[in-house]
């Protein structure tokens, strides 16, 4: 069943990006950006919690910021495949130009 919706989100995924193109491209790193920034937010606002002395299991507020921290990474080595990605696109159209 994973198989299938990860074959299905592939495809779809291609689709959109021969049908839409820059655009899908841009909305995507728009919203990957946006992540971004919202996981730095929210690792700050569970250590500000904790620095604050909030109640709460100082295992479960690491472990989310574990979490958090991974997620970010996972979100800026996707930001920076796209931007690969867009980089070899543009060098490959200037080296087409060229010949």
């Amino acid at each position: 069943m994973l198989t299938a919706i990860l074959l299905l989100a592939t495809h779809v995924d291609d689709w959109l990006r021969q049908r839409l193109g820059y655009f899908y491209e841009s909305i995507l790193s728009t919203g990957l950006g946006l992540s971004i920034v919202a996981t730095v937010k929210s690792i700050g606002d569970a250590w500000a919690a904790h620095a604050a002395g909030a109640p709460g299991d100082i295992a479960k507020m690491l472990a989310v910021i574990a979490f958090e921290v991974a997620l970010l990474i996972n979100q800026l080595a996707q930001l920076n495949e796209r931007r690969e990605a867009r980089r070899q696109r543009r060098a490959a159209r200037r080296e087409t130009a060229k010949s």
